[in-house]
């Protein structure tokens, strides 16, 4: 995770990372107890390598994807909180692909996804956060409820629901209506969405 104040990494699901001095070995612990939503257990060591091995597929497209692809040699799992990743060359910037910013990279549940299948993984997603998937419908919305009792902390607000809307003059008007609650807004419409106040 990333300090959203300092940019600085912060511990998440890796309480600790450390490379080698050539930084071409990561070596990561991760926090013990942390479970998947829909009752699929704990993440362990195994979950994420399955996840990281999935980024070598070529089929796999976007996010961390091509930098795994290039870059990883191996990855090794010496216990149940010990990753270790062995890379082709020096990389300096592995753990930004684990945070939580544009195409970072979500641990999957290695289970789940052998339980029901890539294609309902994808539609029906499962992860570790505050928030666990309920519904949804892609490329028009998805629908989240919070967890309760989260490890990291409960939210405040019991439901999330994130909204596709490509037009920025609708998604202004969402906006001030009162119907959408945070929203991007770029180039004209964000002067008008100043004056709006």
């Amino acid at each position: 995770m990333r300090d959203p104040k300092t940019f600085g990494y912060v511990p998440g699901l890796a309480t600790e990372w450390k490379p080698s001095n050539d930084l071409k070995t990561w070596t990561f612990k991760l926090r013990s107890g942390v479970q998947f939503h829909e009752g699929f257990g704990e993440m362990t060591s195994e979950d994420v390598k399955f996840t990281v091995e999935q980024n070598l597929r070529p089929d796999v497209p976007g996010g961390s994807a091509p930098f795994f692809r290039a870059h990883l040699e191996r990855i090794e799992t010496p216990d149940k909180y010990t990753v270790v990743m062995h890379f082709k060359n020096r990389v300096w910037e592995v753990p930004s692909n684990f945070t939580q910013f544009v195409g970072y990279q979500n641990i999957t549940s290695k289970k789940y996804i052998e339980s029901v299948g890539e294609d309902k993984a994808a539609l029906h997603p499962i992860g570790t956060g505050p928030f666990r998937h309920v519904e949804g419908k892609q490329g028009d919305y998805h629908r989240f409820e919070a967890v309760p009792n989260h490890w990291r902390k409960t939210s405040a607000f019991k439901e999330l629901i994130i909204r596709r809307i490509p037009d920025p003059a609708t998604r202004l008007a969402g906006l001030r209506a009162g119907e959408i609650d945070i929203g991007n807004v770029f180039g004209y419409y964000l002067d008008q969405a100043r004056k709006a106040g």
